[in-house]
């Protein structure tokens, strides 16, 4: 696994209550902040902004004042995802934004790696094999429980293997050593 895969397994563990991950918690643990705003553009849900390189402020998770407390929570996972995907593709920490037309169509977007990625931030992986593979389970009961968007939580699917890690050790180490970096900023920031 790579060191990437082991911070984010690492803080996946550490913010997980049972059957649920406390999505705000892992992203703080990260170094965002949250805030809520009212966008110009009424499309627009939620923007992340990442901490800047060789400053002490956090990044921030913006939300649409308007959104529910589900909202706020897949955004998070979404959002987050988007970032760590978008820098090991292009090795920039840059803005990224979720707009109402990407919320519409979680399920459609499933199987993007994105997704995948978004979906393991915030569900468990023992919920994840449960929500694909047990009929019996109560998706409606863990959505509540979760505090997610019903669509979201329908779009997890289980992988064989640990999708999660395949997915990060495609991602480019330096991931690595920016979370690291931003870890230990927050460490000496309090």
């Amino acid at each position: 696994m790579s060191a990437l895969g082991t911070l984010i397994n690492k803080k996946i563990e550490d913010n997980t209550q049972g059957d649920v991950i406390n999505i705000k918690k892992l992203a703080r643990d990260l170094n965002f902040d949250f805030d809520e705003v009212r966008f110009k553009d009424s499309l627009l849900k939620g923007t992340i902004s990442p901490p800047i390189k060789g400053s002490k402020k956090r990044g921030i998770i913006a939300f649409e004042e308007r959104n529910s407390p589900e909202a706020n929570n897949t955004l998070t996972a979404l959002l987050l995802a988007k970032t760590v995907q978008k820098y090991g593709l292009e090795k920039v920490f840059k803005r990224e934004e979720v707009d109402v037309f990407s919320l519409r169509e979680i399920r459609e977007a499933k199987m993007s790696e994105q997704m995948i990625l978004a979906t393991r931030l915030a569900i468990p992986e023992h919920i994840i094999t449960k929500l694909d593979n047990d009929l019996r389970f109560d998706n409606g009961y863990y959505t509540k429980k979760s505090r997610l968007l019903s669509q979201f939580v329908g779009a997890a699917f289980h992988i064989t293997g640990n999708g999660l890690f395949t997915l990060l050790d495609n991602l480019d180490v330096n991931v690595t050593i920016t979370l690291n970096k931003l870890r230990v900023n927050k460490k000496t920031s309090h």
